[in-house]
């Protein structure tokens, strides 16, 4: 007999499956399976639903995740489905809020995960952190700083996109730029036009 998490449902900002399996109990110390309370209370299994952002490849490791985890016990199960880009999940999980049926557990990104805070929709992570004992300083301090209101940790980085600026050696040198990258947006819009070469033809 299946049996849904009846208690409001739990939206871990941009924290995915790494603060899903924190709330469902998986140890980091162990790396064994402790069945939540409501389990060990009614011996029925839990199947929680998680809402992801992730395309592609990225898809093919959380699908990785979830395997690793629904081979390690028998007692959670959690659904995956993918809603589309973070904006479109963002729209979706309001959508379902309104109508209460919101999933579990979902990411959000680093920019829209304040409206859910605001709106009192988060659940605070600093419970399960000390549960699980993790050691935030594996984390770069700034993002986990960023997830922090009033005290308490209300999401963590699961994953951070990283800009890159690749450029044409030979190019920049044949315009006379110097070997790097612009430093402002003024010196990008000022470089571009030399970087043009037109057809006088």
């Amino acid at each position: 007999m299946s049996n849904h998490i009846s208690r409001r449902s739990l939206i871990k900002g941009a924290a995915g499956v790494a603060a899903g399996t924190a709330a469902l109990g998986v140890s980091k110390r162990s790396r064994a399976f402790a069945a939540p309370a409501v389990i060990q209370e009614t011996g029925s299994q839990v199947k929680v639903v998680f809402w992801s952002s992730f395309g592609g490849k990225n898809a093919e490791v959380e699908q990785e995740l979830l395997r690793r985890f629904h081979e390690s016990q028998q007692d959670v199960v959690v659904e995956f489905q993918y809603q589309g880009t973070y904006e479109e999940t963002a729209q979706k999980v309001i959508a379902a809020l309104q109508a209460r049926q919101a999933p579990d557990f979902t990411v959000l990104s680093e920019a829209n995960w304040f409206r859910f805070y605001a709106n009192q929709y988060l659940a605070a992570m600093d419970d399960f952190i000390a549960a699980e004992e993790i050691d935030t300083s594996d984390y770069v301090e700034s993002f986990l700083t960023e997830g922090q209101r009033q005290g308490k940790q209300w999401w963590m980085s699961f994953a951070r996109s990283t800009p890159l600026f690749y450029y044409n050696k030979q190019m920049w040198a044949a315009a006379g730029l110097e070997d790097r990258g612009p430093k402002t947006y003024s010196e990008f819009s000022e470089w571009g036009p030399k970087l043009v070469k037109r057809d006088r033809q």
